[in-house]
Order: C-alpha cells, then structure tokens, then sequence
C-alpha cells in the first residue's frame, strides 16, 4: 500500500506550519565566524537486533556491494565519537539513513542523534531512496530471512523531526526538503528527491518553493549551500542513471540561476566531484564503504568553503579487503571467458579491483593507464564495460 505525502497526513494547521518555521536563531551563528559542517552520506544503518552471523547475513555481506553491513552500528559510534571530539556546527547526514528502511533501524538512529544533540551538536538529515516505505525491509536472523516493519512517511516525520526539521526556517509541504539557518548570512538547502510520488525527482512543487527561497536569499545576500541524497550533476559518463536526480536540468539550472556554488549528495557510494557553471556537485562516499571516511566542511566569514575526507579510524582494514574482494569477484566475471593465460587474467584481476577501491575512495590517477593491467585490459577486453569505466575514469583522473 502506497503512503500518503505529509501534506494529506497532517492537518491543514499543521502542514502550514511546515511551510514557515521559528527557525534556530538561538543556535545560528554570526556573519564574523566560521563554520564547521561534519558531513557523511549513505550509512545504511542495520540495528543489531535484525541480524545476527547466521547464514542470512553471510548471504547479505556476500551479494552487497562491499557495504559493512554487519558492522554498521560500530561504524556509526566512530562517527558520533568523531563529532563529539570535533564539536562542528552541525552534523549532516545525506541519506540513505537505514539499511533497506526498517522501522527498528530509524528508531535506533533517532536515539542515537538525541544523545549527540543533547551534547550540543545539532543533526541534520535528509531521507535517501532506502529510508521511507521502502519494500525489502528485512531482518536476518539464523539462515531465515524476515520482512519487518518498514519506515512509512508519517513514521520519519515523527522520528527524524528534531533533526533539522523541527528547527528549520522553511519547510517545504511536498516534500521533506527544508532550510536551516546555521550562520546569518549562510542557509542549508536540503532538497528531498525521494517522495512517494515522484520517486529519484524534485517534485514541481518543490521546485517552486525552493525558488522562492532561493531568490529572497540573494535579495538579502545570503548564501546557500544545498544538500540532497541523489547527485545534482553527473558524476560519470558511463554510471550515471539512477544515480542523478531524474529532472537533473531543471535542478541543476534553478541552482546556478540563484548562485548556489555548492551541492553535497551521495547515493552513488563513490567520491567524486563535477563541476557545472560555477555549481560543484561533490558526491560523498558512502560512510558505510571502505575507505570508511567523512568529510570536514568549513565556511569561512569571507564564503570561502573548503572539503577534506578524514578517516574514521575503525575497521579500516577489514573494509578494504571486503571492498577490495567484491569488486575483484565482480571483475572477474568479465575475464572468466577470455581466451589468455591465468596469469594475465590474474594481473587484470587485481588491476580491476585496485582501480575500482581507487574511485571509490575518490583518489584514480591518470599513470594507472600505464599499468600492466590496464595495458592487458585494452588488449583482450577494450570492449568490456569494465575497461570503458576505467578509460572514463582514468582519462579525467590527474
């Protein structure tokens, strides 16, 4: 059964007070201070009353795409841990909040943010396409797995309201996009593509209120920075459907009309970044994947805004195996037919997987392309899809 949108769920006083809120003026900062973002995207978090080392989650850890699933939760403490210590402003969280939206998942992400928030350091979130009504809510338990209780639109309004809503200067009615005022002359734009409606997209409606808001901050000098779960500009040639917001050139052209420099989404698990008229579109790597890392964000008094990834410094190992592993299975599939030596197979193999753990840690380089391996796979599969990416890949890299 389909969930109804938050604006048919809430009374009519209600949704008008989605549209305009007191907003955090005794949290919000001064035009002379700088400010300090902690950002990840896509922690996918599984509440360790789902699951447990049975075969069902060996089987989840064997076909993901290298997510540590299993210890999700660990890698969630390292992050309010890192917070704590570095007290920034905010801590942002671009979706993808659950593992595939179970409803025990949310609550147990709730209450972890309410402890941070009672130390001082407000969270913002946005859903992300796993978060809200999703339909493989699971648990894995032994070698059964169980659909459970997944997230409905009225259950994340509920848990995740105190998380950048509840003290947000707009919300907007049609979705959960909203803005939060964390400096006086500097909004957070968070624009939700993930309505019930018009999944992957920024509803018209939306569109029209974040225009609004859009031009009375450039009336007042404002800046805005905006954040969404899918990217607001490609990030790849060649993997880039299902991964953009699907009205991309409506979304990307509002952004640049009103001077909006910066976007940070995530969804597509890998760092990168693209670049579109003066609009940077920085695509986070998941938190959840090797190489573990979050992302540093300052905006200085001057509007100079500066990103660096730092480590989270758990399971560092263990997710780089696991990464590396899938991504050398997923490669090998496309050598298994090829009619060469083992050993060649072998070099392109490990190439393969390297190169792969390398974008996704946001760090390729161009001399890969003089590698053995790159070299044998231009010459027995330059028409492979692999070897496509990593031409495409590789021949933007420095």
């Amino acid at each position: 059964m389909r969930i109804q949108p938050v604006k048919s769920i809430l009374p009519a006083a209600a949704a008008v007070l989605l549209c305009a809120c007191g907003g955090n003026t005794d949290m919000k900062k001064s035009k002379e201070e700088t400010v300090q973002i902690l950002a990840v995207t896509d922690p996918h978090i599984l509440s360790d009353r789902l699951y447990d080392d049975g075969i069902a989650m060996q089987r989840v850890i064997e076909n993901n795409d290298g997510k540590m699933t299993d210890k999700s939760r660990e890698i969630l403490d390292a992050l309010l841990a890192r917070a704590r210590e570095e007290k920034p402003d905010v801590l942002l969280v671009t979706g993808d909040l659950t593992n595939n939206g179970e409803l025990v998942s949310m609550n147990d992400l709730s209450e972890a943010f309410a402890k941070l928030e009672k130390d001082g350091i407000p969270v913002l979130v946005i859903p992300g396409n796993h978060d809200i009504a999703y339909p493989y809510a699971a648990s894995y338990l032994g070698d059964v797995t169980g659909f459970v209780e997944n997230v409905s639109t009225a259950q994340f309004l509920e848990l995740m309201d105190d998380y950048g809503y509840k003290d947000s200067l707009y919300r907007d009615e049609y979705s959960f996009s909203y803005i939060y005022e964390v400096r006086e002359n500097l909004w957070l734009m968070g624009l939700d593509a993930n309505t019930e409606e018009e999944p992957g997209a920024i509803r018209q409606p939306t569109l029209r209120w974040a225009e609004e808001h859009l031009n009375e901050a450039k009336e007042k000098g404002i800046q805005v920075i905006t954040f969404s779960h899918q990217n607001v500009l490609r990030q790849s040639d060649i993997l880039w459907q299902g991964y953009v917001i699907s009205n991309e050139n409506e979304v990307r052209d509002l952004l640049v009309r009103y001077d909006v420099q910066w976007n940070f989404s995530g969804h597509s698990h890998l760092e990168h970044r693209s670049v579109y008229e003066g609009l940077t579109d920085i695509c986070m790597g998941a938190v959840s994947v090797a190489p573990l890392e979050y992302a540093r964000i300052t905006v200085t008094p001057e509007m100079e805004v500066s990103y660096e990834k730092a480590p989270l410094g758990v399971l560092e190992e263990e997710a780089e195996q696991r990464f590396y592993a899938k991504s050398r299975s997923s490669v090998s599939k496309q050598t298994e037919g090829l009619d060469i030596s083992l050993e060649e197979k072998e070099i392109m193999n490990d190439f393969g997987a390297r190169f792969n753990a390398s974008v996704f840690a946001g760090r390729p380089e161009k001399q890969m392309m003089q590698e053995e391996g790159y070299l044998l796979w231009e010459k027995y599969a330059g028409e492979s899809f692999w070897f496509a990416y990593m031409k495409d890949v590789l021949s933007k890299a420095q």
